[in-house]
């Protein structure tokens, strides 16, 4: 199963603030209107993946020249489904 989602945000999706190379921050899918939407927050606004996650990760921001790091499953967070 391929899975379409955008690479990192150069913001924080709490704080508004960029996102600095080499600097560790936490990634977030949720399901907005039928899609995958990715969240990307500052270690300092990460407050934990909200209760809608489908899954969550944390990585390193690239430099802006570097496409960043791929995806590894094995390392994502995958929410339980609610009942």
């Amino acid at each position: 199963m391929d899975f379409n989602i955008r690479p990192i945000s150069k913001v924080c999706a709490t704080t508004g603030q960029p996102l600095v190379a080499g600097e560790t921050c936490w990634s977030v899918l949720v399901e907005t209107d039928g899609k995958l939407v990715r969240h990307d927050y500052s270690v300092s606004a990460w407050d934990g993946p909200p209760e809608d996650a489908i899954g969550h990760w944390e990585s390193e921001v690239p430099a802006s020249s570097e496409t960043g790091p791929q995806l590894q499953l094995s390392l994502i967070h995958i929410s339980e489904p609610t009942r």
